[in-house]
């Protein structure tokens, strides 16, 4: 009787540990997701090592205009880095184009961000596309994940606010 009981707590015990372990694990993955304390993120704001994103707005599609995010990168590193994706959770695609005109704007694979400088993304210049988004709400946010080749992923609670004159 002593064995048998023996054998159920020792099982127990491995059951227990083996639980804890998935929930560890589960909670690190989680965890892991979250802002660590080299990067910080705000409203419209973020930074990830000499990476900071800021001014970010998301402004919805207008009539014959795929809803764009506009904002500045600036990096504070002494050596240049890389846009090589970008993500949202609103649209299944995501991207980066250049171009004055919709009908004349083209993807961009990646965006260089020089070492000790700034690149913006505006109107008629660069900007980021949300083609297909999911309906929008002005005064809602939008996550944007950026990934850079050296600073790594970078996400950004993007304000949506109304179109502006050169929007």
């Amino acid at each position: 009787m002593r064995v048998h009981r023996s054998l159920i707590v020792a099982c127990l015990i491995v059951a227990l540990g083996v639980t804890g372990c998935a929930t560890n694990d589960s909670r690190s993955a989680q965890i892991s997701d979250l802002p660590t304390a080299t990067s910080t993120v705000q409203r419209g704001r973020a930074s990830q090592g000499p990476i900071t994103i800021a001014d970010a707005r998301v402004v919805p599609a207008g009539a014959g205009t795929p809803t764009r995010i506009y904002l500045t990168i600036r990096n504070d590193g002494a050596v240049a880095d890389t846009v090589t994706a970008v993500r949202s959770n609103v649209s299944a695609e995501t991207r980066l184009e250049r171009g004055g005109t919709d009908a004349r704007s083209s993807p961009l694979d990646m965006l260089p961000v020089p070492a000790r400088g700034t690149v913006a993304l505006t109107p008629g210049g660069v900007w980021v596309a949300l083609p297909g988004a999911a309906p929008l709400i002005i005064g809602g946010t939008v996550v944007v994940t950026f990934t850079l080749a050296r600073a790594g992923q970078v996400d950004v609670f993007t304000p949506i606010e109304p179109s502006g004159v050169g929007d």
